[in-house]
């Protein structure tokens, strides 16, 4: 059982591991979509939805982890409580 438990584990640190890099990826495309002269306004509010979608799944499982004992925020230095 250890072993599926610690599986487990690694699946949600990698899932919050690349929810991370989304949000940092859509950060920058929503920065240089608000650089144009003209904004295309549905695309920047389309992305700035999956920023939160990212941000919100991120932060749900940083809280798993933290219950589960693993403090994957410590472990990488990032924390979803301190982006935006």
């Amino acid at each position: 059982m250890p072993h599926r438990k610690s599986k487990n584990v690694f699946r949600l640190t990698a899932r919050f591991d690349a929810l991370i890099e989304t949000h940092a990826q859509l950060e920058a495309e929503i920065a240089q979509e608000q650089g144009r002269p003209l904004p295309d306004l549905s695309r920047l509010n389309r992305l700035k939805r999956l920023k939160l979608q990212a941000k919100d799944e991120a932060a749900s499982i940083e809280a798993l982890l933290r219950v589960l004992g693993h403090g994957q925020a410590q472990r990488t230095g990032l924390s979803l409580s301190q982006r935006t």
